[in-house]
């Protein structure tokens, strides 16, 4: 609805524009200087007063940074402007893609640390956990496991995975980054590789 007033406004403004210069260059053609002023006076108060309005659009609540009236998140969605897409986490799990369900993809605040979780349309779950550093600069991850073909695989500590954290929005609690790490099964020395891993926009609370 909200889409459709503003398209509605657009469109009286662009045919007011037109009828006001097409006024203009009759009063030119047939020589009438007299009409030229009052077509330009109202050319110009139309634009300013439309410029004015399509300010006045964005709420207050907008810009305050809290999260209130009909927002989905802090000064986004619903009557703002659109939120971040949503979260995705991705990787190569031995060698086969794993894509993470955005629904099931979340973070978690751990003392220091962030804890990422995600499950893909498998029921298999990721989790990684990681103390967030300076942006694109390459960190260890403090611990990380993932079940793989029913069979559960967790990172050895001695031999810890890396992490890059590529943007972080502290107001929103939102991150993105990369990832790889190798894990091992419980019940046997088989090790599993998590690469090209990749996640964005990830909502940490």
């Amino acid at each position: 609805m909200r889409e459709l007033r503003i398209k509605s406004r657009r469109v009286i403004k662009n045919t007011f524009l037109v009828s006001s210069i097409q006024l203009i260059f009759n009063q030119i053609k047939f020589n009438n200087m007299k009409n030229i002023p009052l077509a330009l006076v109202a050319l110009f108060l139309f634009v300013g007063i439309t410029g004015c309005k399509k300010a006045s659009e964005i709420p207050a609540t907008c810009t305050n940074l809290v999260k209130d009236s009909d927002e989905t998140e802090i000064d986004c969605g619903g009557s703002c402007t659109a939120c971040a897409s949503a979260a995705t986490l991705t990787c190569t799990l031995d060698g086969t893609a794993y894509n993470g369900i955005s629904a099931s993809t979340y973070g978690q605040i751990l003392g220091t640390s962030i804890r990422l979780f995600s499950n893909d349309v498998n029921s298999q779950s990721m989790k990684i956990v990681f103390v967030p550093g300076i942006l694109n600069q390459t960190t260890f991850i403090s611990d990380a496991d993932f079940l793989y073909a029913g069979e559960s695989y967790t990172m050895d500590p001695a031999n810890p995975g890396t992490i890059q954290i590529t943007a972080q929005d502290t107001l929103r609690k939102m991150i993105s980054g990369n990832f790889a790490f190798d894990a091992r099964r419980i019940t046997n020395p088989t090790i599993k590789s998590a690469n090209n891993g990749v996640f964005t926009n990830v909502r940490y609370h």
